[in-house]
């Protein structure tokens, strides 16, 4: 159960961010025409790789966990030198902040809870 509730709170956390990267573009370019291609271009990577971090294929799931861990880890990567850097209001080095740590220990979470799942054995099969 406790596998669950961190899955499907993965998947919905990570689905919001692939809609804000998404529409905010989008938004932007019809108010006053600024593009930003690359973040329309990473919301079209992380809605799919949120979505199909749910899958059966334990393939397609392990390339998503992929993917999402990729964008965690560039995430918190480039939201400090924002940070850092930028120096933008405190608010948003605030936001920026909590959504890093969030993403990690949302991935990180998952990764220990898969973990600790034992295979079953099935009929037939020995024990090692």
């Amino acid at each position: 159960m406790k596998t669950k509730i961190i899955t499907y709170s993965i998947v919905v956390w990570f689905g919001l961010q692939a809609l804000f990267m998404f529409y905010w573009p989008i938004y932007l370019y019809n108010l006053n025409g600024f593009k930003l291609n690359e973040m329309l271009a990473l919301g079209c990577v992380i809605l799919p790789s949120s979505i199909f971090f749910v899958a059966n294929n334990k393939i397609i799931r392990k390339i998503a966990t992929c993917l999402l861990w990729i964008y965690a880890i560039a995430f918190a990567f480039i939201g400090t030198i924002a940070n850092l850097v930028a120096s933008p209001e405190p608010t948003l080095a605030l936001a920026l902040t909590i959504v890093m740590i969030i993403n990690i220990a949302l991935l990180t979470a998952n990764y220990f809870c898969a973990a600790e799942k034992k295979p079953e054995l099935k009929k037939g099969d020995k024990q090692l």
